[in-house]
């Protein structure tokens, strides 16, 4: 007879899957400075590489971001905002396409607009893990 103790005990569990999404964008940074002060830091304190990153189609940090991921081989998906389709509401579509989709955010905050600060703590409540710059 087998105990269900042994059966628990030969499952195996996978690790769970990881999605960053990136929204805003910086251009006050360099690339290697996203990579040092930024990408870095969240991998030493997540212990894990994303399976896969989505990004916004515009920004320079999101073509940093594509190729720190290429070079690790993480599987990118880039999101482009229909301005002709949607005008102005374009950006927050793609940005809550984006949100519905990760498991973890870096989210670079703006000066000009809180939008982003109050997506990032709506995503906390929400039990998403959410980095800021």
């Amino acid at each position: 007879m087998v105990s269900m103790s042994s059966v628990l005990e030969d499952t195996v569990a996978l690790p769970p899957i990881v999605i960053w999404s990136i929204f805003g964008q910086t251009r006050s940074l360099t690339q290697q400075e996203v990579q040092d002060s930024i990408l870095a830091p969240m991998l030493e304190d997540l212990g894990i590489v994303p399976h896969r990153i989505l990004l916004p189609a515009e920004g320079n940090s999101s073509i940093y971001l594509q190729e720190w991921a290429e070079s690790l081989r993480i599987q990118t998906q880039v999101f482009y905002s229909d301005w002709t389709r949607h005008g102005r509401m374009a950006q927050i579509l793609r940005d809550d396409r984006m949100r519905k989709e990760c498991t973890h955010a870096l989210v670079f905050l703006s000066p000009k607009s809180n939008r982003l600060e109050k997506m990032a703590e709506a995503m906390c409540k929400k039990g998403k893990i959410v980095f800021t710059s």
